[in-house]
């Protein structure tokens, strides 16, 4: 059986900056956590089983829970990726002239195009009409991509891009594994019994979902 994709999410995935959000591991995990935020309450408020009240209970308590790592996810992790990615770098360096070489093309390319995307947001300001804005964000997209992708042929950008992915996983793990959980808590409960939910309804059932980020 041949399944057709439509065309506007060929567009999408074809575009070279789509390509590379998706392969951005922060946005992905942010992205999974959003639709944890919507699914898991969701499973359980439509679990018919369940008692009203205790899945009532329930789903607000983990759309919380859910909602609150996601916050604490976007506002701290970029912090402790850029420490790990510090030191991570940093340790790297001291290993061979040639990965400070590597790592520092990896500056460069990504200076190169912050520089680029500076300018295209100038101009845009500067911009008379719709189909000039369209224009500029049609060039800077396409020259984007051509550099990406000399950039990618380009081995000496693969520790640096390496590094910071690696670095982006292991805080992703220890905020959501680790402090997340921890964090959460204390703030959810106070929330619950603002919310009128003082305490878990006695003597009913829920089908609970494992507490893992």
């Amino acid at each position: 059986m041949k399944i057709s994709i439509p065309t506007p999410v060929k567009n999408f995935m074809s575009k070279s900056t789509n390509s590379e959000l998706v392969q951005n591991t922060f946005v992905a995990v942010s992205i999974e956590t959003v639709l944890k935020m919507a699914g898991r309450p969701s499973f359980i408020y439509l679990d018919k089983k369940a008692d009203p009240e205790a899945k009532k209970y329930a789903s607000v308590k983990e759309f919380l829970y859910q909602g609150t790592c996601f916050g604490l996810y976007v506002a701290l992790v970029p912090k402790i990726k850029h420490f790990i990615s510090g030191k991570l770098i940093e340790n790297l360096k001291g290993k061979s002239a040639q990965n400070k070489l590597d790592i520092a093309y990896f500056d460069r390319a990504n200076d190169v195009l912050a520089k680029m995307k500076a300018r295209l947001n100038s101009n845009l300001k500067t911009a008379t009409n719709k189909d000039a804005k369209k224009v500029l964000k049609s060039t800077y997209s396409d020259s984007v991509g051509k550099l990406k992708s000399m950039f990618k042929e380009n081995k000496k950008y693969h520790l640096g891009k390496g590094a910071t992915e690696v670095s982006a996983i292991a805080a992703s793990i220890l905020m959501l594994a680790i402090l997340a959980p921890q964090l959460a808590h204390p703030i959810i409960h106070p929330v619950m019994k603002a919310l009128g939910f003082d305490k878990k309804p006695d003597g009913a059932k829920v089908a609970e979902i494992p507490k893992k980020v």
